[in-house]
Formats: C-alpha cells, structure tokens, sequence
C-alpha cells in the first residue's frame, strides 16, 4: 500500500495520499505518555513500534489494535533504533539494554550478544546490516560492534561515539 507513517505527539498516524495529492489521516493510535516512537515495517507488512516504555508494540496486518509485548520488565528503557535484517527478523536496541531479536511470525525474542563484552551496559545509537549480513552496532562511547549473524559473536571493534553507520552501494564505474 502507499501508506505513510508518522510519529505525532506520542501517537502513531497513518495516512494515505488522495488522488489529488493531499494527505489523508486514516487511523490515529494513541500511545500515552509513550515518547520517542520508532517504527518499522516487517516483510509481512506488519507494524512495529517501540519508544520510552521498554516495551516493543506490532500491528498485525488487517488488525485494528496494536499488541504490546514486555521487553524487559520493571525497567523502562527507550528504545534508540529499529530495523528489519535481509532474514526477516526485527532488531531492536534499547538505552542500556541487551539488544532483542525478533522473529515476527512466532514472537521468538531473544537478547544478542556475547556477554562478553557485557551489552548491556552499551548505549546503542544505530543499526546497519552490511551486505555479508553482520549486523553493525554503533555506541555511544563504547565504539562500534559487529554481530556475525551466522555465528552468532560479537566483536569490539573501535571505541568512540558512533551516531550513524551505512556502506556505499556498489556502483560499476566504467
């Protein structure tokens, strides 16, 4: 669908074009006193939205109401970046939390990360998923991690505050 979602005042609203170019609000999910909402779309087309709660919220397509799930009971931590990996899995990383896998279709959660170095004491900043599929994980000055999706290591590569990751396309010069 063209659809387009935005974070308004801790609510989520989808909106669609018309055909004469205006947009349109076409649901309004009110999320409380939830802050700093991000949001990601799964392959299914499934909604998924986190923000200061701790909590990680989905939308099943054609269902009405967003589902909340725990993440990490008693705490209240924010959640600072949300993606979706090439395999259809959802990564999560919350302020000072182990980073959480989630497999959309089973709910499968799972924490990543050797404790080795100890995650859960990292400020996650951004995601980024390379083309060999390692999952990269910039800090707030921790440095950068890299998750060997495969076999499941982390390493510690550079210790600094890293606030954006991404790699060139591969581009055919001729």
């Amino acid at each position: 669908s063209d659809n387009l979602w935005f974070n308004v005042d801790n609510r989520l609203v989808k909106a669609s074009y018309d055909e004469g170019g205006r947009l349109h609000p076409l649901v309004d999910y009110d999320f409380g006193d939830i802050v700093d909402i991000s949001i990601t779309e799964d392959h299914r087309g499934g909604i998924w939205a986190g923000g200061s709660s701790g909590d990680i919220f989905f939308l099943e397509p054609g269902a009405s109401e967003f589902s909340r799930i725990n993440l990490f009971p008693g705490k209240h931590p924010r959640l600072t970046s949300i993606m979706i990996l090439s395999n259809g899995s959802i990564v999560a990383a919350y302020q000072s939390q182990p980073i959480k896998l989630i497999e959309p279709e089973l709910r499968v959660i799972k924490s990543i990360g050797d404790p080795s170095p100890d995650m859960s004491n990292v400020g996650n900043t951004c995601l980024y998923e390379d083309r060999e599929h390692n999952l990269w994980i910039g800090t707030n000055g921790n440095g950068y991690y890299r998750y060997n999706t495969p076999v499941m290591l982390v390493t510690v590569l550079l210790m600094v505050i890293i606030v954006q990751l991404f790699q060139e396309k591969e581009v055919d010069v001729e």
